[in-house]
């Protein structure tokens, strides 16, 4: 868990755990770059979204459940 630590912090973290099979969550406001952060908790109007980075999901060998992916916002899957 990463917290709210900010884009510079978490973009030395995902370097860190880059080829490594780590869960990373972090949460706070969104930015233009969602680092190599895989699930991010973000709010927006009172509501708490969820975002998952499948791109950085998929490069940390990680697989979600596809329920758990129709209830949150898919993000960095091109």
């Amino acid at each position: 868990y990463m917290g709210s630590v900010g884009p510079r912090q978490a973009k030395e973290i995902g370097a860190a755990l880059a080829g490594r099979s780590v869960l990373t969550v972090r949460n706070g406001e969104t930015t233009a770059s969602f680092y190599e952060t895989i699930v991010r908790f973000a709010t927006e109007q009172n509501r708490i979204k969820l975002r998952i980075n499948l791109k950085a999901a998929t490069a940390a060998r990680l697989v979600f459940d596809p329920r758990l992916l129709r209830s949150a916002e898919i993000v960095g899957y091109e």
